[in-house]
């Protein structure tokens, strides 16, 4: 299940992005799907966190992390780019936005395969 935690500094920016919140996980579901696996926006986990205006980069950042498909490895510039312009169309007052994506490994069966042992 990908998460995605938005960082943003103000009061206005949090009733932006609480009334994109629908919109943007089924946006995200749409990003990260690939021929492995089909999302849906009830698969993504958004948390919006108020940050300390400084020493962020953006006045808005979202930190994506999700299971390092093959797909999503070779679009993985794509997917932080049209995220960005995608809030940028249906947010404009958000201001500056930056958005990284972590891609990582699950060890879910490594656990379970040695724990049987």
């Amino acid at each position: 299940m990908p998460t995605v935690n938005i960082y943003y500094k103000s009061a206005e920016e949090s009733a932006a992005l609480g009334l994109l919140a629908d919109k943007l996980k089924a946006y995200l579901a749409s990003e990260l799907t690939c021929s492995n696996i089909k999302l849906d926006k009830h698969e993504i986990s958004l948390r919006l966190v108020k940050v300390d205006p400084e020493g962020s980069l953006g006045e808005v950042e979202l930190d994506i992390t999700a299971h390092a498909f093959p797909e999503r490895i070779e679009r993985q510039d794509a997917i932080c780019r049209n995220t960005k312009r995608y809030l940028e169309k249906v947010a404009p007052s958000l201001g500056d936005i930056r958005v990284w994506l972590h891609l990582c490994q699950l060890g879910h069966d490594v656990l379970d395969s040695k724990s049987k042992d």
